[in-house]
């Protein structure tokens, strides 16, 4: 303070020594309300954040509880039975040149298979599974034509686009480890089919036939998005198919199903 500043606050009988230490005082008030106001502007900060994070997994979430378990492809083998191709049509009266025999049978062959699995519990322990796949196969028969007595060929070929729903069910609870579950489903096969006897034109016709199956696989998690599974499925089923004779055939298709299974696995609440 200056002297004439001091004297006039003598005059006015204010104390310097006072003030200054009032002075101090208000400065640290000061200092300790921007602390509170920093303090909860971070604590806002942090909460705005929370929620974000929040909001980022809503996402994954569907209407009436489910939520995206994973998404994976399957590749593996299907046999299907076609007892009526490979045991009986050849030696069958429906055989225009009956008897044929069968030089090359319908077996195993590759199968595709595309999944998305939804949980239906908080749990994640019960499941939905759609899955969209799709097969071929084909199986080949030789003999003699009865018209001319000349020997020929005929092939049947069949597609097949499995459409199945199943569920399944984690038995971590009953077991000693995790990652074994078991389930069943149903579903429709749309079927393409040709005949072809030698170089003749071939006979198309499709339909769709029912689909049952029970499932049994082992999920193992690679990372904390990525698993690698096996499945075996037994599928249960069967289409009618009209012969040229027009008697209809119950055609089997039912067949063990081996997959392999990669999987992106979405985030959950239990994770």
């Amino acid at each position: 303070f200056s002297i004439i500043t001091f004297c006039l606050m003598l005059c006015m009988g204010a104390n310097p020594l006072f003030s200054q230490d009032q002075e101090a005082a208000n400065d640290t008030t000061a200092v300790e309300d921007l602390e509170d106001e920093i303090d909860e502007a971070f604590l806002e900060e942090e909460g705005f954040e929370e929620e974000v994070a929040t909001s980022g997994e809503s996402w994954f979430k569907l209407p009436g509880g489910l939520s995206l378990r994973s998404a994976g492809v399957n590749l593996g083998f299907y046999k299907p039975s076609m007892a009526y191709w490979n045991d009986s049509y050849g030696s069958s009266a429906q055989h225009p040149n009956t008897p044929w025999t069968v030089s090359s049978s319908f077996g195993m062959s590759f199968l595709f298979q595309a999944s998305m699995r939804l949980n239906l519990n908080a749990e994640n322990t019960l499941w939905t599974e759609l899955g969209l796949g799709f097969w071929s196969g084909s199986a080949e028969l030789k003999g003699t034509y009865a018209v001319d007595g000349t020997s020929g060929t005929e092939k049947i070929e069949y597609s097949l686009m499995p459409i199945n729903i199943s569920v399944g069910y984690s038995l971590s609870d009953l077991l000693p480890f995790d990652g074994i579950y078991a389930g069943a489903g149903f579903g429709a096969n749309k079927i393409s089919m040709t005949q072809t006897q030698d170089s003749g034109t071939a006979k198309e016709s499709s339909g769709f036939g029912t689909m049952y199956h029970l499932m049994f696989g082992y999920d193992y998690p690679l990372t904390e998005q990525l698993s690698l599974g096996a499945e075996l499925q037994i599928a249960l089923g069967s289409h009618k198919h009209v012969l040229a004779t027009q008697t209809t055939e119950n055609i089997s298709l039912t067949g063990p199903k081996i997959l392999l299974q990669v999987n992106y696995l979405f985030p959950s609440d239990n994770d």
